[in-house]
């Protein structure tokens, strides 16, 4: 079939709706999707998931149609991105009827889902999956913005300062304090241990950052693993919300699709690493 230009035309007319309607709300996330049926997905296994959505699971915005969908990012809680899940939304499947009916009542959305772990994950009915977000780049914190709440301590960061962390402008370059306009993100340093969840043929549930806690072990020295899990020295949020740059990676290497980190949050930065090659650190942008 032959897409005319008029049609094309209008496509990016309805893309363009679609933008400004997000750019509106600057920083925005809802809450997770909720599994519609149990099932078990075995290490280095793709399968699909079905997750139950509400009009409260997608951005506010007047008209929801597809279109929306291609700028929503999408977050896997930590707890399961942290044993091996990643999750995609099948946007193709998502036709304008679909998006109709999520304007008023309870849709099932497909999804696509990746086993990385090494033991196999069961995911109940009802168990929460992942939430939609979208961030409007104008609205992070930067420049003298972002220094002041460092300083006034909204973030608080373990270590020192040029060590441990550092300021970072748009092309990744680290600065002194202070750099006014040209400060975008922070980015921290990863400690050298690095950990993981030693493999077994008895499947595991994970539902909290407590019981992923209690299975988390260091990798042994000189076991190679494509699949592990970084982390920070502590930080703490106030009313601010933090976003892994997920675009940060070494060849070959790159993070899980796990990325929003909520107001309050203290603890270790973590980071879901697949692949061969990985920088050791991790870059954030922060939000009001």
């Amino acid at each position: 079939m032959t897409i005319s230009e008029n049609e094309l035309r209008q496509t990016g007319f309805e893309l363009q709706q679609s933008r400004e309607a997000l750019e509106k709300l600057g920083f925005w996330s809802g809450p997770d999707l909720a599994l519609n049926h149990g099932l078990t997905i075995h290490p280095n296994t793709t399968t699909n998931l079905k997750l139950v959505a509400t009009p409260k699971h997608l951005a506010p915005v007047d008209k929801l149609d597809p279109n929306i969908f291609p700028f929503l990012g999408q977050s896997v809680r930590s707890c399961l991105a942290q044993v091996g899940l990643e999750t995609w939304l099948n946007q193709a499947a998502v036709d304008e009827n679909l998006a109709r009916s999520l304007e008023t009542q309870e849709v099932i959305l497909p999804f696509t889902a990746c086993n990385f772990g090494q033991r196999p994950l069961e995911i109940l009915t009802g168990d929460r999956i992942m939430r939609f977000f979208y961030v409007n780049p104008k609205n992070r914190l930067s420049g003298s913005a972002l220094e002041d709440v460092v300083e006034q301590k909204q973030i608080e960061i373990a270590g020192k300062q040029g060590k441990d962390w550092v300021f970072v402008d748009e092309e990744g370059e680290s600065l002194e304090a202070r750099h006014g306009q040209t400060t975008v993100a922070i980015r921290f340093q990863l400690t050298d241990e690095r950990l993981y969840i030693p493999s077994s043929d008895q499947s595991l549930r994970v539902t909290s950052k407590e019981e992923l806690n209690n299975l988390l072990q260091p990798i042994p020295r000189g076991k190679e693993l494509f699949f592990r899990v970084g982390q920070t020295l502590p930080i703490r949020l106030g009313d601010i919300k933090g976003m892994l740059n997920l675009g940060t990676h070494g060849d070959g290497g790159r993070h899980l699709q796990s990325p929003l980190v909520d107001p309050g949050y203290e603890g270790p930065l973590r980071t879901e690493l697949f692949g061969p090659n990985h920088p050791d650190w991790v870059e954030m942008f922060f939000f009001r």
